[in-house]
């Protein structure tokens, strides 16, 4: 089925309005895709701005060098940024996912879920592994799509500026038991001895021959 012309979205004329992104909290969740973390948002538009979505994409990367680091987790980095005299031009910030959500009508804020999977074989990964305690500083770029109504009711479409910044201090602790994920259920260890066979009676010469046996 063709849309209709005016259906169609518009392209700004003039300065489109511009969200602003905050993340708010992240926890853990486990799917068929395996381990994430959803990080929770808050949009905020002018009131005036009528949104009818958001295709919002997200880079996320690690900047480790706005955290200190003890000595056990010093000698754990060194497999990600080599010894740490050379950190200063070693230890740069690492990419860990580029992910995306769809944000749906509102006026004035709202909030949205932002989904980020937790690769093993992510150069993210190896960050959290030897950083296993203590929050790590992550920023979020925003960009994507808006869909606005303006003057007159019409639907414009605008892209975002890559200038949507926001930062966060997530606690190491939520990857970890995101990659964990729920505990295994034990199963009970079978008993040697009901699996052990019982030793099974002799047939008698009557009960193979099908005799009654005689009275005792």
């Amino acid at each position: 089925m063709t849309a209709a012309p005016e259906d169609l979205p518009e392209a700004a004329t003039g300065p489109a309005p511009e969200p602003v992104f905050t993340v708010l909290g992240a926890e853990p969740i486990r799917s068929g895709a395996g381990p994430a973390l959803r990080f929770l948002l808050g949009v905020e538009a002018p009131p005036e701005v009528r949104v009818r979505s958001i295709s919002l994409v997200a880079a996320l990367r690690i900047v480790p060098a706005r955290r200190r680091y003890d000595t056990a987790e010093a000698i754990r980095l060194t497999e990600v940024f080599g010894a740490p005299e050379r950190w200063s031009t070693t230890m740069r910030a690492l990419p860990w996912s580029r992910t995306s959500t769809v944000v749906g009508p509102f006026r004035g804020n709202t909030g949205a879920a932002l989904p980020v999977a937790c690769d093993a074989d992510a150069v993210a990964a190896q960050y959290f592994h030897a950083v296993r305690d203590g929050e790590v500083p992550l920023e979020f770029r925003f960009g994507g799509t808006l869909f606005y109504l303006g003057a007159g009711g019409a639907l414009h479409a605008a892209r975002l500026s890559r200038a949507g910044v926001a930062g966060f201090a997530l606690p190491a602790a939520l990857w970890h038991a995101a990659v964990a994920g729920p505990p295994r259920r034990r199963l009970p260890r079978p008993r040697l001895h009901e699996h052990r066979a019982r030793p099974q009676r002799a047939a008698t010469l009557d009960e193979l021959l099908g005799r009654p046996e005689p009275p005792r």
